[in-house]
């Protein structure tokens, strides 16, 4: 092949997502072996580092030819690839004597000779060298380094040196204001340059604008071109002080501040920010829409405020809104309009709204209320001085569960209590609506069927509702023969239901441990009685049925001897009647 192109870099900078990156020069070597150089260099910093093979890059192609460097992972948009040639600066072909002109072998030598010539000459151009025009002697070597040292020529100017001092000066000649000595070569009017002993200048345009000497700083934008005798320590402008641009520069800074500002008027077009205290001695006048005041106190001398000053007529609520956050509405007290009256409530208006707002009245607590007239309507408390103090109000609470000492009850509650808590007859009991022969709990009575006619077992528990045993009480239910009915048992809930069970016992009583179970029959149903009501449980024995009959009562000599019997008791007055049929 032949080598035509000078070049042997190139540079790519990374976008985070490319991995490819074409090498526009031949290069010796191919894979691992490829005589190439690749270094990542951070575009912020500057810093260089070179990457690996296989760790950081492989690569394709070569072997006399371009190819590709190919990433393991696609640099970030922050640094930039370096790939130049690294041509290996040796020579290996062994040309063997009276062999056949081994040509491809010799073109490979030759181009690898000029590659390395290449980077040599890409080498030199970017070293530190003397101008093609310099005819002088001076050496070009560098000095042994030495830490935190200037690199300088020395003093005849023949070689170059380090010293550990700031480097020597380099002295320029004065210049004018016209031809300053420092200045650009797009514009050679404008730069620094000396005016006399301790005095330089500025100059823009081929005049002076800055005036420096020992004393002080003048310039044509704020004084005299005369150097001043202080430094700014006073200015006078016959015109207006400007930025040069809109917006963008201060007059001060947080560091440094102006004393005083004394102006006839300030017009400001944005914000004004006063860290320190700001007393008016003249009327304030505020025309915007709305005063913000952040203060953690705000005192106010004045011993009246007048809200809506000026107006001739109002459809405005007047007062002032309580800004309660995320606890809740806002607070709000004063003038209802539309109800001509004051109020006190809770609202979502805030400051800034107008017109008939929208609120819910609040509680309002006070040591005393004088008022000469009106109706007091909606009180839900008020406190008595007629013995106890009622202050928690009267309740409508049909259970009078609170037990209060300080409320009075509504007639309806009263009425309520009184209904549902009237002694029922019998021992007390609560009626339990399940009807699964298994123990429902203390001071529990049930049925077995959940219509109390179809019932035929009424369950007792062991004890009533109070603790009491009742077992051996229930254990006589059946204590009686009789044909029809060992006896009645009555279920009675009073109150507001006024509703009874009767059932007769028509069989025995069967213990189950805890409860006891009755065997019964439906008699009558009053009413409903629901789960968990309080119930009366009576018992009602009957008579036991009799035995023989009435023969012996036909013998009239029986009935005569029993007449003489009792007439022979003395003293007692004792009438017999016997009617015969």
């Amino acid at each position: 092949m032949t080598v035509s192109a000078t070049t042997n870099i190139v540079s790519y900078t990374g976008d985070g997502g490319t991995t490819s990156f074409a090498t526009t020069f031949a290069f010796q070597g191919t894979g691992s072996s490829a005589e190439l150089e690749v270094i990542e260099r951070t575009i912020a910093t500057g810093v260089e580092v070179t990457k690996s093979y296989t760790t950081h890059y492989t690569v394709t192609g070569g072997s006399g030819s371009t190819g590709t460097v190919v990433a393991v992972s696609a640099p970030a948009s922050t640094v930039e690839w370096h790939i130049h040639r690294g041509t290996t600066q040796t020579q290996t072909t062994d040309y063997v004597a009276n062999d056949p002109f081994s040509a491809e072998t010799h073109e490979s030598a030759l181009d690898r000779l000029a590659m390395v010539s290449q980077e040599q000459q890409t080498e030199i151009d970017n070293s530190a060298k003397y101008p093609t025009t310099y005819t002088g002697g001076a050496s070009a070597a560098l000095p042994e380094p030495v830490a935190s040292a200037y690199l300088l020529f020395n003093a005849a100017g023949d070689a170059l040196t380090t010293s550990t001092t700031a480097a020597t000066q380099y002295l320029g000649s004065d210049g004018t204001a016209s031809l300053p000595f420092y200045s650009f070569s797009a514009d050679p009017n404008s730069g620094f340059y000396r005016v006399g002993a301790d005095n330089v200048a500025v100059a823009v345009g081929g005049s002076k604008v800055v005036d420096i000497t020992s004393t002080g700083i003048n310039s044509t934008a704020i004084g005299s071109t005369t150097p001043a005798a202080g430094a700014f320590s006073s200015i006078t402008s016959g015109g207006d002080v400007l930025s040069d641009t809109d917006s963008t520069d201060s007059l001060g800074s947080t560091g440094v501040r102006w004393l005083k500002l004394w102006v006839d008027s300030i017009q400001t077009t944005a914000n004004t920010d006063v860290a320190g205290d700001l007393t008016v001695t003249g009327n304030l006048t505020v025309n915007g829409t709305t005063v913000t005041n952040d203060a953690t106190n705000t005192e106010i001398k004045d011993p009246l405020i007048e809200l809506n000053s000026g107006a001739a007529s109002n459809a405005n609520d007047l007062g002032m809104i309580f800004e309660r956050g995320s606890t809740g509405d806002n607070g709000f007290m004063g003038w209802d309009e539309s109800g001509d009256y004051f109020a006190v409530g809770t609202t979502t208006a805030t400051g800034s709204s107008t017109g008939n707002i929208t609120y819910a009245f609040a509680p309002l607590k006070c040591s005393a209320i004088t008022a000469t007239s009106g109706t007091l309507a909606g009180i839900t408390s008020f406190g008595l001085n007629a013995g106890a103090t009622i202050t928690a109000g009267i309740l409508d609470e049909d259970a009078m569960g609170s037990d209060s000492a300080a409320a009075l009850a509504t007639q309806q509650s009263i009425k309520a209590y009184v209904d549902n808590n009237a002694p029922e007859n019998g021992v007390k009991f609560a009626f339990e609506s399940t009807t699964t022969d298994t123990d429902q709990g203390a001071g529990k009575v049930w049925l077995n069927h959940g219509t109390p006619s179809s019932a035929t077992i009424v369950y007792i528990d062991d004890v009533e509702a109070g603790g009491v045993s009742v077992n051996a009480w229930v254990d006589t239910f059946d204590d009686v023969s009789n044909a029809v009915a060992k006896g009645y048992i009555y279920i009675a809930s009073y109150g507001t239901t006024n509703a009874i069970l009767v059932y007769k016992v028509t069989g025995a009583v069967t213990s189950a441990s805890t409860y006891s179970k009755v065997a019964a029959t439906h008699v009558l149903t009053v009413g409903t009685i629901s789960d968990g009501d309080s119930i009366g449980l009576t018992f009602i024995p009957s008579g036991a049925d009799g035995s023989g009959d009435l023969t012996a009562a036909n013998n009239l000599s029986d009935v005569a001897d029993a007449a003489t019997s009792l007439s022979n008791l003395g003293g007692v007055g004792v009438g017999l009647t016997i009617a015969l049929s």
